[in-house]
């Protein structure tokens, strides 16, 4: 019979390689790549091909907040370069600057709710409608919020030669006259699967909860949101035991 210590460390023990997450990255870059390849060979981009590409492209994008959270938490291996290599494939596409956004999700979990020490709080401060508008100040208060956690220089540094590719590659598709593919199958994808994921990872979970541990995260225990929250209704459970 196991002792109280030896169960506890069953449960939480790390699992090891987390094929199901890198399942993910591998079906998100195979969507997005075949999207693009489609989306590359029209002869012309009108408005209902161009909704489709969205769709197929978001759809793909969708999967990013979960590769890269994984990643963050240390889950997907029991390597740390196998994780952050899992983490900066995972939120190239979406443009999601690894290395900040890894201190900037702790922080969240360290402070949940805290309106002074949550980088993620002004997410659900204001209704999501209007997450658009506050999007640049939110940005800037969580880079103030992470600035002050003191992060080495190279991570910022690592992330901007990272978005740099990005920013390469987006002028390549520009240079060569595909101007709308980038716009339809990446630049607005990006911004849709990003509302998305504010909505039912920021928001649901957390508006109006009070900063405290237990009770800072709510959950929806309802079966057929799985597949489209990727099991993220159970954020509170994720809170409660981040690993």
């Amino acid at each position: 019979m196991l002792t109280a210590e030896q169960e506890r460390n069953r449960i939480f023990a790390h699992p090891g390689t987390d094929w199901p997450t890198l399942g993910l990255l591998l079906a998100m870059w195979a969507g997005l790549g075949a999207n693009l390849c489609w989306a590359l060979s029209r002869t012309s981009m009108g408005l209902g091909a161009g909704v489709l590409h969205l769709i197929v492209a978001a759809a793909c994008l969708n999967l990013s907040f979960t590769i890269w959270h994984e990643a963050v938490h240390g889950t997907v291996s029991k390597s740390s370069w196998v994780n952050t290599a899992t983490g900066i494939l995972g939120g190239f596409p979406a443009l999601i600057p690894y290395f900040f956004i890894r201190r900037d999700h702790l922080l969240h979990h360290e402070f949940a709710n805290d309106p002074q020490r949550d980088p993620d709080w002004w997410f659900a401060a204001k209704p999501i409608w209007s997450l658009p508008l506050r999007y640049p100040a939110g940005v800037r208060e969580a880079k103030r919020i992470v600035s002050e956690s003191k992060p080495p220089a190279w991570e910022a540094w690592a992330d901007r030669a990272i978005l740099m590719v990005a920013l390469a590659a987006m002028i390549a598709l520009v240079v060569s006259g595909h101007t709308w593919v980038l716009l339809w199958a990446w630049i607005l994808p990006k911004g849709v699967a990003m509302w998305i994921h504010a909505w039912y990872v920021n928001v649901l979970p957390h508006r109006e909860l009070p900063a405290e541990r237990y009770r800072d995260t709510r959950i929806f225990p309802i079966g057929w949101l799985n597949p489209f929250m990727l099991c993220h209704n159970y954020h509170g459970v994720h809170h409660a035991w981040p690993t």
